[in-house]
């Protein structure tokens, strides 16, 4: 509630007529409307009470309207996003009361808060998050960390690896027609073969698209004639984890789409199978755009942290990963995730704090595998984040091993395959000759056994 009438905004008659205060008075209502706390956080259905003498915020409200928690401290609250985690406010104790502050007025007692006012430090930081999710565009992380653009602003910042990697044409006239509930149409697209495989042999990847939240999911594939076979598990896992069936598959006109085996599946299920007409890609332009999305994302990720091409797969799980979690302007700066949780409960979500992919990091050894003056850690390359675990996914070169762990200690700011030696290596590293003489044995003889998952 609040008396004063300029700080609200579309102001209309409210349904509530009167409030009753502590010693049981009547406070007479006069209108409701919206009052803006920071420029990314606003309240709705705000009471107009002209004789009350202070400004008063409900935590019940806050916590419902902004889908946020609190957390109270002796001399201070935070207000942090139920599904991000980041601070959206904070409130400073004085004189028995919380007074509700920006997130960035809380500099070292707030976990999430910033210290403003040091631009050279707040543009690092905005550049640290930038390679951390995935090279988001500026615009997207001033909406997640508006403290940090306080003094910079976002059209100012430049990545050289976002304009080496999404540099592309003027792209078609884009539609906002979107379906209006989850799953009533799923774009699809396939997408290769890869001249390099991947550390599994992949060469191929098929991407999922709901229409109306913009989740996507990605399978990989060894060959096109996989599509045959992943269709019917996307299809099973929508209707085990959101208990609804897909109206309209949307793709292209390939062969790996358009053959008598799905054609049987869409029959038996009810689906309708729409495709694009003959040369006309345009007319799939959601799954054509977010397959540009995803590779854009990945190859900034590689660049980055100059990783070989043959972690293509593991970039682009990563991007898939991060796009689904990071606000989209097709749907209002809304993250998918999100978004389809508006509609159905979405399963609980493996999530941790994001790392630059592709950075030097170190994984605990665990005691029953090391003998006592053994290295206690494992120098490893980040690679992304497990879907069935929750760890980071670390890879180990010189065995071709991966490893899922949240015992890792990350050096953000090294690569693992630049040849940095700013820091002194734990173990003995392989040489860029021997790596590449391995990798040129794989390709004579076949892959080593890679991909075994293993717990540290």
């Amino acid at each position: 509630m609040t008396s004063n009438f300029s700080l609200i905004t579309s102001l209309m008659s409210s349904p509530v007529k009167s409030v009753q205060v502590a010693n049981g008075t009547p406070m007479p209502i006069t209108g409701a409307g919206n009052v803006s706390l920071s420029p990314t956080v606003s309240m709705s259905s705000v009471l107009l009470a002209p004789n009350l003498s202070n400004n008063l915020l409900s935590i019940s409200q806050i916590t419902k309207h902004l889908n946020c928690s609190v957390t109270f401290y002796h001399t201070h609250c935070v207000f942090q996003d139920n599904l991000t985690k980041m601070t959206i406010g904070t409130g400073r104790e004085r004189g028995g009361l919380y007074y509700w502050e920006e997130a960035r007025a809380l500099k070292s007692e707030s976990s999430q808060g910033f210290q403003v006012g040091n631009e050279t430090l707040d543009r690092e930081k905005i550049m640290l998050w930038h390679y951390r999710l995935g090279h988001s565009s500026f615009a997207s992380l001033e909406r997640l960390f508006p403290q940090l653009f306080y003094n910079i602003p976002a059209s100012s910042l430049k990545c050289e690896q976002c304009i080496y990697a999404k540099n592309h044409r003027v792209p078609f006239k884009i539609s906002f027609n979107r379906s209006p509930i989850p799953f009533s149409c799923v774009y699809t697209d396939v997408w290769g073969p890869f001249s390099t495989p991947s550390t599994l042999g992949h060469k191929y990847f098929v991407s999922f698209i709901d229409d109306c939240t913009r989740v996507s999911w990605i399978y990989l594939m060894k060959s096109k004639s996989d599509v045959i076979h992943v269709i019917p598990q996307f299809y099973q896992m929508i209707v085990t984890q959101f208990h609804t069936l897909v109206k309209v598959f949307h793709s292209d006109n390939g062969r790996e789409f358009v053959n008598q085996p799905l054609a049987d599946f869409f029959k038996q299920h009810g689906i309708l199978h729409q495709t694009t007409c003959v040369y006309t890609p345009q007319q799939n332009g959601i799954a054509e755009r977010k397959n540009r999305h995803l590779l854009e994302v990945a190859r900034a990720l590689c660049f980055t942290m100059h990783v070989p091409k043959r972690f293509w797969a593991d970039a682009v799980i990563t991007a898939v990963y991060l796009i689904n979690r990071m606000p989209t302007r097709v749907i209002d700066y809304q993250t998918p995730l999100r978004m389809l949780s508006r509609f159905h409960h979405v399963p609980s979500a493996l999530n941790i704090c994001p790392k630059v992919f592709g950075c030097v990091c170190y994984v605990y050894v665990h005691p029953l595998h090391r003998d006592k003056l053994d290295s206690r850690a494992l120098k490893c390359v980040f690679l992304g984040y497990s879907n069935s675990q929750k760890g980071y996914k670390c890879f180990h070169p010189p065995t071709g091993k991966y490893y899922v762990s949240m015992d890792v200690q990350f050096c953000e700011r090294v690569s693992y395959f630049s040849g940095d030696v700013s820091l002194v290596p734990l173990q003995e590293e392989i040489s860029s000759k021997e790596e590449e003489q391995l990798w040129l044995e794989e390709k004579r003889y076949g892959f080593r056994v890679r991909g075994r998952i293993r717990l540290l």
